[in-house]
């Protein structure tokens, strides 16, 4: 299992590990020293070409960019064939995801704020000449390192997995690389992506935040080439988006150079909105 080549490195300091999730690429593991905590991202066994690449660029990513609203990275475990697990710290709080299913929309303020914080985030990916390619409420976290006082509370971009891949803007076999639901129409088409598809991510989940429900509802991914996200929405809906629309609007071209050119700029938008 995965999880042994982590048991090995921490034994000897008395560590314990706890499986917190698996994914097809990843097991993300809690290891206990004492009191400390921390949380391992570890790359699977009998991992192809694809996923190791995918698993080094997230390692990459977050080497090249130190960022108080983008996750850290504490150490990296290498094992002969390059970069095997992740160390980062432990996060306190909940993922956008999260506060939707448990609370409901965020209110119109505490959006402002928290979206503020990510595009802060993507927009040191961006200064690196990097590109997430899957923001979405998943991997946007509002909380805080463990160790960290409730001051520190903030929005933390998680899972950098695409962010540095050669491969990430293709497709693999028949399916097309992110999250249904929040890929940008050039990725649906397979072509080139750059900072205006992070805004297109940013949009999409601003706007299922404030209203409740996602922008696109079809599992076609197709549809984000010809719906109009703000076609058939509902009263309460329409009234808590109203304050976003013009940004959201822009965010939501379907062609990207109608978009923010940058995390930055549309960031810089977000800041003059009256929540």
């Amino acid at each position: 299992m995965s999880e042994l080549i982590v048991e090995r490195s921490v034994r000897a300091e008395g560590g314990e590990v706890r499986v917190l999730s698996r994914g097809e690429i990843a097991d993300v593991l809690e290891v206990r020293r004492g009191s400390e905590r921390v949380i391992v991202k570890v790359l699977r066994e009998g991992a192809g070409e694809v996923e190791r690449c995918r698993f080094e660029g997230e390692v990459a990513a977050l080497a090249a960019v130190r960022h108080v609203n983008v996750v850290r990275t504490l150490r990296v475990i290498h094992d002969d064939e390059g970069p095997r697990a992740l160390v980062m710290p432990r996060l306190v709080g909940r993922s956008i995801r999260e506060w939707l299913t448990t609370l409901g929309p965020l209110p119109a303020p505490l959006a402002a704020c928290v979206f503020g914080d990510a595009l802060s985030g993507l927009g040191a990916l961006h200064r690196r000449a990097l590109v997430h390619r899957d923001v979405k409420p998943d991997n946007l976290f509002l909380g805080r390192e463990e160790h960290e006082p409730p001051s520190a509370v903030r929005c933390i971009v998680l899972d950098l997995g695409l962010a540095a891949s050669p491969l990430a803007s293709l497709t693999t076999g028949r399916h097309v690389v992110g999250s249904v639901g929040y890929l940008a129409p050039e990725q649906v088409l397979a072509g080139n992506l750059d900072a205006r598809t992070d805004v297109w991510g940013a949009g999409v989940s601003l706007f299922e935040a404030v209203s409740g429900r996602p922008a696109f509802l079809s599992d076609d991914p197709l549809c984000v080439l010809e719906r109009d996200p703000f076609d058939d929405l509902t009263q309460r809906e329409a009234r808590a988006l109203r304050p976003f629309e013009p940004l959201l609007r822009r965010a939501l071209a379907k062609r990207p150079a109608l978009r923010w050119p940058s995390a930055a700029a549309m960031g810089e938008a977000l800041a003059g909105v009256s929540a």
